[in-house]
């Protein structure tokens, strides 16, 4: 791997940095590093270092970092002192805050050596500790090499044009995504691909960027990756992870907002549809009864979808879940209907016995007046139970056929078809009955289809 790194040129460099207050101090320190003297350097710079002020000094921060650099990247000296590559960075950091234009580091006796020093440390460190599988350890040691890394790059030290240090910043997106350090992960592979990098070979990774956004529920990033992601690789299908991070991060609210959204758009794809449906219907589940308009809504909404899902891609099991959720709306008016059937048959049953005209007539006026209102409501639940029927058909006749026509049917399907041509063979017995002494041309008819799907039925 190429250094960055220029070795130290002449003594007059060396010396030419320094202030006057800090040419003294560092008397000592440059006449043994200047005669190779690494350690007795370094033993001198940390007495300078012991002053607390010379943390706040970029000059002798600076020397200190190189000194210690040179000590950690030298066999025989860095096991005298194991720990000193522990701190090496944050001390780095604070030397960046205390010299944002780099003066000291970019000097030219300095001229980046601790910089070149630690990056290649870091790296190699990172390569050993991958190659034994320990991931966190090589994460570490690999980001400590990224932070370098895009100081190199902002700073075009490798006079390549800033171009992406590839080594650094994605061996600490791999070992972070091993060591299953999500946000880590998704940081190193979210640098790369704004700055244009991938290829055929890498869609995996643009793949755990969006995987990485589902599970920290960002929804901005999520979108905006989604989108370079589509542009990327545009044979390649991505519904399935939008519809994840639908399912995973999204209350009912959101599903509704973003279903209206979405669906005005014309965004949404079968998939997308039938997973938004999934969750309408499952809204049932924690319905807890106090909104029975919201639920209204939603049912119908999940009703829609499936619709929407099916015209989409023709898939049966969309048209059955549509046409059952019509199919559980009529029976539902049908149950209210006959409720109030039997309500007023408990009126009539007990109402008094009465011999004398008079009262018989007035008993008979209050009797009136109860089975008045649940006559008006069975008239409009009746006009309602029609209608539900009509659509249930519609839909359950589109299942029959989609999945009549689909000779590999699962179990899942065989058992829909079964349900679908029984379901059908009972809404038009029902709509034959309505008719009875009505209208014989559609009793008749409805007896006719009636007949038909039961006998697909009682074949299964």
């Amino acid at each position: 791997m190429k250094k960055i790194f220029v070795s130290f040129l002449v003594t007059i460099c060396f010396f030419g940095i320094t202030t006057a207050q800090n040419s003294e101090l560092l008397k000592a320190v440059t006449k043994n590093y200047i005669l190779g003297k690494v350690e007795p350097a370094k033993q001198e710079m940390d007495k300078i270092m012991q002053n607390p002020s010379s943390l706040n000094d970029p000059e002798l921060l600076i020397w200190s970092l190189t000194l210690d650099a040179e000590v950690i990247n030298n066999p025989e000296l860095s096991t005298k002192y194991p720990n000193l590559i522990n701190g090496w960075l944050d001390k780095f950091k604070n030397y960046e805050k205390l010299d944002p234009t780099l003066a000291q580091i970019s000097s030219p006796a300095i001229n980046w050596k601790p910089l070149g020093l630690m990056y290649d440390k870091f790296y190699n460190d990172g390569r050993v500790a991958y190659g034994d599988k320990k991931w966190e350890e090589a994460y570490k040691s690999f980001d400590q090499s990224a932070h370098l890394a895009k100081l190199i790059m902002k700073k075009d030290l490798r006079k390549n044009g800033g171009a992406l240090d590839t080594f650094a910043i994605l061996m600490a997106g791999y070992s972070a995504q091993n060591a299953q350090l999500v946000k880590e992960a998704v940081k190193y592979y979210s640098f790369a691909v704004d700055r244009g990098y991938g290829g055929a070979n890498d869609l995996d990774m643009y793949k755990y960027l969006l995987i990485g956004y589902i599970e920290l529920k960002d929804k901005a990033d999520f979108d905006k990756y989604l989108a370079l992601t589509k542009a990327k690789y545009p044979n390649e299908n991505f519904d399935d992870f939008e519809i994840e991070f639908i399912s995973k991060n999204m209350n009912i609210d959101e599903k509704l907002e973003y279903y209206k959204t979405e669906d005005a758009s014309g965004n949404l794809s079968a998939n997308a549809y039938t997973t938004l449906a999934d969750a309408f219907i499952a809204y049932r589940k924690v319905d807890d009864g106090t909104n029975p308009e919201k639920t209204k809504k939603i049912m119908s909404m999940a009703i829609d979808a499936f619709q929407k899902a099916f015209n989409k891609n023709n898939n049966g099991l969309a048209a059955y879940n549509a046409g059952i959720l019509l199919y559980n709306d009529f029976t539902d008016l049908d149950d209210m209907y006959r409720d109030n059937l039997r309500e007023m048959q408990s009126i009539n049953s007990n109402k008094p016995v009465e011999k004398d005209p008079k009262k018989r007539a007035a008993v008979e006026a209050k009797v009136k007046e109860q089975l008045e209102p649940i006559k008006k409501a069975n008239a409009e639940l009746e006009v309602k139970i029609l209608a539900a029927a009509d659509q249930a058909v519609i839909w359950l006749e589109k299942t029959e056929q989609a999945l009549k026509a689909k000779e590999d049917k699962n179990r899942v399907e065989e058992t829909s078809y079964k349900n679908t041509v029984k379901n059908l063979g009972q809404l038009f017995e029902y709509k034959r009955e309505k008719s009875k002494s009505k209208d014989p041309k559609s009793y008749d008819a409805f007896d006719a289809k009636s007949k038909f799907y039961f006998g697909i039925f009682d074949k299964l």
